[in-house]
């Protein structure tokens, strides 16, 4: 069986000092690997956009015909 270490708890205010340094500790990460992200340019970002909203209505269109072509069968089958 493995030993396992207890973990002393912070109480009271210093529960909040640590709590709170961690916090700021995680942020300064957050703010250090958004430093390292490269960003699309604003024309990469509106061509994506664009594909993504074409792509849409395509899928969408697809879709919609299917649904409709599939209702006006059963309607047929059940409504001779």
């Amino acid at each position: 069986m493995e030993s396992k270490e207890l973990m002393v708890k912070p109480q009271g205010f210093s529960y909040y000092v640590v709590f709170m340094s961690k916090i700021f500790q995680y942020l300064k990460e957050v703010k250090n690997e958004l430093v390292k992200v490269v960003w699309p340019s604003r024309r990469d970002t509106v061509k994506m956009t664009l594909i993504v909203i074409v792509f849409s209505l395509m899928v969408s269109l697809f879709l919609g015909a299917i649904d409709y072509g599939l209702t006006k069968g059963l309607e047929q089958l059940l409504h001779p």
